[in-house]
């Protein structure tokens, strides 16, 4: 699965977690790793053997957990939650994140087959500035918790904009462990 991720000028990663929800039958005959623009490969998990019963995969992998893979071949999905990789994402902090991102998922076993439902790739950057799309100085002012005063967008007013915050869904397991919308 190629993802194509946008470059942020000047920006460098400092973080990536990479989300995997997998339909399959037989959850160990699977593996898969990810490879970033400039051809490194990091593998996510190998096969896991004592799973083989097991269905599905629900699952972040992200330096920052607790511990590896596990599986618990009685429930779906059998593997589920936040694991570390087989080895650390963070050989790719410092590096730009634009470019195309490979994601390969293997099936190393005959007879069962599945599907990729979703690949997320989170990324954490540092040194990037996503800009107003206009030349003109930007300021503002923090008139509230949830308001700011905007001047410079466009030559007839100030604009103000606020926001209010709603939590969608907290899960402690998962890579998103509370998902807000504003």
């Amino acid at each position: 699965f190629i993802i194509p991720v946008g470059q942020i000028k000047g920006s460098t990663i400092t973080d990536l977690d990479v989300y995997m929800d997998i339909s399959h039958d037989r959850i160990s005959d699977i593996a898969a790793n990810i490879t970033s623009p400039d051809g490194v490969t990091v593998p996510l998990f190998l096969q896991q053997a004592a799973c083989n019963t097991g269905k599905n995969l629900m699952a972040s992998f992200d330096d920052g957990a607790v511990g590896p893979i596990s599986c618990e071949a009685s429930v779906v999905p059998a593997i589920s939650g936040r694991f570390k990789p087989h080895n650390p994402l963070s050989i790719f902090n410092g590096k730009p994140m634009g470019g195309n991102w490979l994601v390969t998922v293997y099936d190393l076993s005959n007879g069962v087959g599945g599907k990729v439902n979703n690949i997320h790739l989170i990324f954490k950057q540092s040194g990037g500035v996503v800009r107003f799309p206009t030349l003109k100085p930007i300021t503002f002012i923090n008139t509230s918790d949830n308001e700011y005063v905007v001047t410079g967008l466009d030559d007839c007013s100030n604009a103000t904009l606020s926001y209010t915050d709603s939590l969608i869904r907290q899960d402690c397991q998962d890579i998103y462990s509370k998902v807000i919308k504003r």
